[in-house]
């Protein structure tokens, strides 16, 4: 890790995850995708797929759509 991976994503890095992501799931992703990565406070846990979670509804989710056309 260098130092410039240190601390919270910026909005241009966290636009460029998000440009990734979008093309992992027109691309990349079948049915769903688990993984899990280790950072300092544990274990974490990811979740993609192309159907909702039991008992959510879209409205639980963050709109990645509308987060990068309010910011650019």
């Amino acid at each position: 890790m260098s130092e410039d991976d240190v601390g919270p994503l910026s909005d241009h890095e966290f636009h460029t995850l998000v440009d990734l992501l979008r093309r992992y799931g027109e691309h990349d992703l079948d049915q769903f995708a688990l993984w899990r990565l280790g950072t300092t406070y544990g274990e974490v846990y990811v979740s993609v797929s192309r159907s909702l979670i039991p008992g959510t509804s879209s409205q639980t989710y963050l709109d990645l759509d509308e987060w990068r056309k309010a910011r650019g």
